[in-house]
């Protein structure tokens, strides 16, 4: 059958049933950047990993041929597809623009009566839930008749449209102020990736370890993992085996990049929509939650996800925030708290990512009752995705509520090889330098393989004082930072630090060791100026020993003056070993 308007054809196969050339042809153009979202409203929940797929088989994000796809698929698995259940995801969307052209289109076509009235039809629901069959007589969901004239079709989508035109409206607005809101936050990540790789004099760290991140995918819903005895983290930590050994991973679990912590792994798998990734202290785990931040705001990865958030737990005031209402507050300027708060309570979540980064940095009383772990549980936006770090330590409480689970694993050697080479290119003599002490100290070499270790014996080797221990290492890292930081001062010369640092800057760090050890004992790692010795009031950083608590919920950088946390916790456990150190045994014992 054909159908023309104003010259325009659309044909019809069968009833309503369209054709993949007719939708391409006058749906396609319309729609290609709404692909996503429009797949999640026509594709049975079963399929909707569809979309992910093809997503991420599309390397030149091209919508066009991304929708095209979508349309094949729902065309393919859904017997009843119809040009109704076209319109109606188009409305729910949000256009109604286009929705309001193919009615037009498909005016002309008298549809052939229907021999059953009451038979079932799918009716979309809030995305990401499962659609349910009803009656299309229940009262409140009647459809269209197929026997009814287009005429009268027509007066009863103007009767129903007058009805919902006010939350359509409203819808709509909620949409543009949700994009609105994504430009600031990928335009804030930008920013603040650029800040950390713009060149500085004496940077630290010295080299960004972000390409050399190692991942394994240990855990996954509904598929069977095989990994080779004592390999895991968890295995590790348990037998205390030879910790030096790079794990055995097969390679059916083994991920080559970023974008797959977010894919299926296997044809029948689906895509994750709670992602817990596990590693060990100075690993790399904020840096891989920045470095997914940074992707999606460039538009590499995530290119579906209408926001992503940020939300480094380290934050004193996330902390307290306990409800939606606040994060939205928190985190987004106020002429779009209300459009994207109504957004995510309709919605539930759908289209949004948090990053949930350091929940081991959360106390134990929050682990269990904070807005995050109701998060993670999905008790509440129960359709965002939700990715989480944290320390293993304090992770499996988590592990029964997530899709999947993946290690951020130590260097492998190759990759720490070209990590010291990279770092050291303009300094060849320091490169062999480091190379024969990897020889002469195979213990320094096997904390090499730990990023935070790395990066400090980088930075030890360009000041030219190598470690024997890890002990060393740390007294070393925090001699040469205070030194620096004093000379960037004028409060010591070039070459002062030779003679040791000054009586009142020792003191200052023998206070630091009590400081870190209350700190740990209490779960605390962010402190206010009434924490700190009374020379922080004239220096915040405490010779550079400690810096603001990062921020990624709003343009300021950090959060000055107010909260304030060592440079890595691993610096914060080493000055509560060294307090450790003078307590008498008894004390000790009693910890």
């Amino acid at each position: 059958m054909t159908m023309s308007t104003s010259g325009v054809k659309i044909y019809a196969s069968g009833c309503d049933c369209p054709v993949l050339r007719d939708l391409v042809n006058h749906v396609v153009p319309s729609v290609a950047n709404h692909w996503y979202q429009l797949g999640l409203q026509l594709l049975d929940p079963k399929y909707e990993n569809e979309l992910d797929i093809i997503e991420a088989a599309d390397m030149k994000n091209d919508t066009k041929t991304c929708c095209r796809k979508m349309f094949s698929k729902w065309l393919n698995t859904d017997k009843l597809a119809s040009w109704d259940k076209v319109i109606e995801a188009l409305t729910l969307i949000g256009l109604n623009n286009v929705a309001s052209n193919i009615k037009q289109l498909l005016g002309q076509v008298n549809h052939p009566p229907s021999t059953d009235d009451s038979s079932d039809e799918p009716v979309a629901t809030e995305r990401g839930k499962k659609k349910k069959t009803i009656k299309t007589k229940k009262k409140g969901t009647e459809r269209m008749p197929r026997s009814v004239s287009a005429e009268s079709g027509v007066a009863m989508e103007k009767r129903s449209g007058s009805e919902t035109e006010k939350s359509q409206e409203a819808h709509q607005t909620g949409c543009k102020q949700v994009e609105k809101a994504t430009d600031n936050i990928k335009a804030r990540y930008r920013r603040k990736g650029l800040a950390k790789s713009s060149t500085e004099q004496d940077p630290w760290p010295p080299f960004h370890a972000k390409s050399f991140t190692n991942l394994a995918l240990v855990h996954q819903k509904n598929l069977q993992l095989q990994v080779k005895e004592n390999t895991t983290m968890a295995a590790r930590i348990r037998t205390k085996g030879d910790i030096h050994k790079i794990p055995e991973l097969t390679s059916s679990i083994k991920l080559e990049n970023i974008h797959q912590i977010f894919t299926p792994i296997t044809s029948d798998d689906q895509c994750p929509m709670s992602i817990l990734i596990e590693g060990q202290p100075g690993i790399g785990k904020t840096t891989l939650a920045k470095e997914i931040c940074l992707q999606w705001a460039s538009n590499k990865l995530l290119t579906s996800a209408k926001l992503l958030l940020l939300l480094i737990l380290r934050d004193p005031i996330l902390q307290k925030i306990t409800s939606t209402e606040e994060l939205v507050k928190y985190t987004l300027p106020a002429d779009q708290e209300q459009p994207v708060l109504s957004y995510l309570q309709n919605m539930n979540g759908t289209g949004v990512t948090f990053i949930i980064d350091g929940f081991d940095e959360l106390t134990n009383e929050l682990r269990r009752t904070s807005l995050f772990r109701k998060l993670i549980e999905g008790d509440i936006l129960p359709n965002a995705r939700v990715v989480v770090t944290s320390r293993p330590s304090a992770s499996a409480c988590l592990h029964q509520y997530v899709d999947r689970r993946i290690e951020v694993l130590r260097f492998e050697q190759s990759s720490k090889e070209q990590y010291i080479e990279e770092s050291l290119k303009n300094c060849p003599s320091k490169l062999q330098i480091l190379k024969r002490h990897f020889q002469l100290f195979p213990n320094i070499n096997a904390m090499c393989y730990i990023p935070l270790s790395m990066t400090i014996i980088v930075f030890l080797c360009l000041a030219g004082s190598l470690p024997q221990t890890a002990t060393e290492m740390f007294t070393s890292f925090i001699l040469h930072t205070v030194c620096r930081h004093l000379k960037r001062t004028g409060k010591i010369g070039e070459d002062d630090y030779i003679k040791g640092l000054p009586p009142s800057v020792q003191q200052t760090l023998k206070q630091m060791e009590k400081v870190a050890f209350d700190g740990l004992v209490k779960d605390k790692i962010v402190f206010t100026m009434d924490d700190l010795p009374d020379i922080c009031r004239d220096d915040p950083t405490c010779y550079g020993l400690l810096q603001s608590v990062e921020n990624y919920c709003s343009d300021v950088i950090g959060l000055p003056g107010k909260s304030l946390n060592f440079l890595h916790l691993g610096i914060q456990e080493y000055f509560a070993a060294k307090y450790v150190e003078t307590l008498p045994k008894h004390e000790v014992y009693a910890l």
